[in-house]
């Protein structure tokens, strides 16, 4: 199994937008965050959550360790980003976007053109996905179905995430990293979905690394550029009257229980 530092999410889940300036080569660039590597792989999550509640829990049950906070959609996918996919093997140039929650990912003003990179990416994943599938959203073509289900991911069906708004001639598609009962209080991810959906992603990186998979079908929707050019330090969360309650520190005392997930959430 990966090495969970629990305290590193922790600090994932519970950081502000100008606290990933301090991240080794991620680059401010207002409307996202942005790592160049060189790699023809762009890996993608989202910055902002629903819910900024201060809980951090983290417990083992017979179903494998579960965390519970409110920010771990889609900070966990952020946190497999910076720290679980170098222990992979896998580099990519990063992109860490805002605004997924309320339906308007800053990804579509992700133009490479505009950064002069001088590559163009194979293919795009994301990592902001409850439960353990995979789904694709504009891009799915039967090609890249196949190649996800041989390497063992479940494929399912999804209305909306970051990768629906860019607009880069490649195919993308969305892991799931086992978080449930996201935008609730009672948000938890079981940590051993997790790791067996990246080491299904290991699998389709390592063979399809080189291999090109253009997308030419109808993209999402083409977002026109506003005078937006800064991202304000606290939009890193995109707020609810939630967090305003007086939310107990006992995360038994909400519903939950150790018995797994079948039975974790009680409300």
């Amino acid at each position: 199994m990966l090495q969970f530092d629990l305290a590193r999410l922790r600090y994932l889940c519970q950081a502000q937008w100008p606290d990933f300036q301090a991240e080794p080569g991620l680059l401010d660039l207002g409307l996202f965050y942005f790592r160049p590597t060189g790699s023809p792989i762009l890996a993608v999550a989202h910055l902002d959550t629903v819910l900024d509640l201060p809980h951090f829990y983290h417990c083992q049950t017979s179903a494998g360790p579960l965390v519970f906070a409110t920010q771990l959609d889609d900070r966990l996918g952020v946190y497999v980003l910076l720290d679980l996919l170098p222990q992979l093997g896998c580099s990519v140039d990063l992109l860490l976007t805002t605004d997924e929650e309320r339906l308007a990912s800053t990804a579509a003003f992700f133009e490479p053109e505009e950064l002069e990179l001088g590559y163009r990416y194979h293919w795009v994943v994301e990592f902001d996905r409850r439960g353990e599938d995979v789904v694709l959203y504009q891009y799915d073509m039967p090609l890249l179905r196949s190649r996800l289900q041989e390497v063992g991911f479940t494929l399912g069906s999804g209305c909306y995430s970051d990768i629906a708004d860019l607009h880069l001639g490649c195919a993308a598609f969305n892991v799931g990293v086992g978080y449930y009962r996201a935008h609730t209080p009672l948000c938890y991810a079981d940590l051993s979905v997790c790791d067996r959906q990246l080491a299904r992603f290991a699998q389709f990186y390592h063979k399809y690394r080189d291999v090109s998979m253009p997308f030419e079908g109808s993209d999402g929707p083409i977002r026109v550029r506003t005078s937006r050019t800064a991202v304000p330090p606290d939009s890193a969360h995109s707020g609810s009257d939630l967090n305003q309650l007086d939310w107990t520190e006992d995360p038994w005392a909400l519903g939950w229980s150790d018995a797994g997930p079948s039975s974790i959430l009680l409300y």
